[in-house]
């Protein structure tokens, strides 16, 4: 039994996480859980008294109304499939095969498979990036109004709120812009399932959106793929989005996934308010004391910060990230993800006091390598489209030299993860920034997915175009 073993393994690491899931293995949620020491006994399916998640009429049901009273929206669907399913659900409910819709191009690979999967046209808009700091910082108004002036026919824009380092864009102006045009708003908020808890966090997503998706499990006290959608406006069709639930769910759903974002939501509204007050305040002691995390002043204006997002600035700080990484774990704190840019550090109001007291003792103490920065992020994002994602993946491929892809399109996405976002999508025409790039991870031993196996250089899998 080679996964257990490992599980265990890392168990008996005794690690504080500043890594999702967002439960943080606190005793509030395992006192919730002690139900589950008979687990198997509770790993039921639709039987008489279990209720059904595409049919509900009594406890998921109720456990679904509670969330949208958490939220204040009209309606909350459980995904036991992860906030993919959901984003899959959102995107072609508001939609139909050949309609275009507005993309932005530092989105996680699962809106770009929901455009294969609805058969969309799409039209890419260009995040700002923070040009000291080399993060994606997200959508300004002014680039949106210019790709709908270029794409009027487009039926809704998607974007992610916050994003991966906690940024958010001006949803406010944003979402009444959109509304003008009659262009729905479809938010991929999945770091952002706790931002209703204090008005001292940025806006909520679903105050804007016409559609939210949530990883509750990133940010509350939810096992992992344990999601949330909740419908925000009266714009949307519930009984096609019903369908595009059940299409994209598994037919057989966790009854423990969908437990524990019951309980989740529940102690979200029994302490989280008061646990949320207590996390930030935390925060501010340590940012404090460690002037090198990013912060509001950091920012160019209508972008903001989510507080509980810890990023530490390589160039600011002169310490290179992945050593901080990887030398936090050896002494029991895991951190979310690294590169050679920035170190990222997610809270969640499950992090006690102690927490960031280890944590700060942790940082004083240890020696970590100066920062040596790779500096060209912004390079990545600016592939330019020549085939839809639909025509490049059924299309005739070959195989070649990354070295030798220059002016080719990409058959296959080129992801780092973390985060997720593809540096290239299929139908992308490769240029020689984004292969000095991969190259660049690749020495760093990045996990970069989408590359053929080889024993010597690197290969990517082209469209060919030899019979054209």
């Amino acid at each position: 039994m080679y996964l257990i073993e490992t599980l265990k393994s890392i168990k008996e690491e005794n690690l504080i996480s500043f890594h999702v899931p967002g439960h943080k293995y606190h005793p509030l949620f395992l006192k919730e859980l002690e139900a589950f020491d008979h687990i198997l006994q509770m790993d039921i399916t639709e039987i008489p008294g279990s209720d059904d998640l595409f049919h509900p009429e009594t406890c998921l049901l109720k456990a679904q109304e509670e969330a949208s009273n958490l939220y204040r929206v009209k309606q909350s669907f459980f995904l036991v499939n992860g906030t993919t399913s959901g984003i899959y659900a959102m995107i072609m409910t508001v939609t139909k095969p050949g309609d275009k819709i507005l993309v932005s191009r530092d989105c996680h690979r699962a809106v770009y498979d929901g455009i294969l999967l609805g058969q969309l046209n799409v039209a890419y808009i260009e995040p700002e990036i923070h040009n000291r700091l080399n993060i994606p910082l997200g959508l300004t108004l002014e680039s949106i109004k210019v790709a709908v002036d270029e794409n009027p026919e487009a039926k809704a824009l998607v974007l992610t709120y916050p994003n991966y380092y906690g940024v958010g864009c001006d949803l406010k102006s944003i979402a009444s812009y959109l509304k003008s045009k009659n262009i729905l708003f479809l938010i991929d908020a999945a770091h952002g399932a706790h931002l209703m808890l204090s008005d001292d966090l940025i806006e909520p997503a679903e105050k804007y959106g016409d559609i939210v998706v949530h990883s509750a499990h990133k940010s509350l006290p939810v096992m992992t793929q344990a999601s949330l959608l909740h419908v925000c406006s009266d714009q949307i069709d519930i009984n096609k989005l019903k369908f595009m639930l059940k299409l994209h769910h598994t037919s057989s759903p966790s009854y423990v996934l969908m437990a524990s974002l019951d309980i989740g939501i529940h102690l979200t509204k029994v302490h989280g308010r008061e646990k949320m007050k207590n996390l930030l305040e935390s925060i501010y002691q340590f940012k404090e004391k460690h002037k090198y995390f990013l912060s509001q002043e950091d920012l160019p204006e209508n972008f903001y910060l989510d507080a509980t997002k810890l990023v530490l600035k390589g160039v600011d700080s002169n310490l290179d990230p992945r050593n901080v990484e990887e030398k936090l774990r050896k002494n029991n704190v895991q951190l979310e993800f690294s590169n050679e840019e920035t170190a990222v550090f997610v809270t969640s109001f499950m992090n006690e006091k102690a927490d960031f007291d280890y944590l700060t003792k942790m940082m004083e103490m240890l020696n970590f390598k100066c920062y040596s920065g790779i500096g060209n992020l912004a390079n990545r994002m600016k592939l330019q489209p020549k085939m839809s994602i639909s025509d490049a993946l059924y299309h005739e491929s070959e195989i070649v030299f990354l070295k030798d892809s220059i002016g080719k399109i990409s058959k296959s996405y080129v992801i780092p993860y973390p985060p997720g976002i593809p540096s290239i999508v299929p139908g992308e025409m490769i240029n020689d920034n984004i292969i000095d790039l991969i190259y660049k991870w690749s020495e760093q031993n990045f996990h970069i997915v989408g590359l053929p196996e080889s024993n010597g250089d690197l290969k990517i899998e082209i469209v060919s175009l030899k019979e054209e």
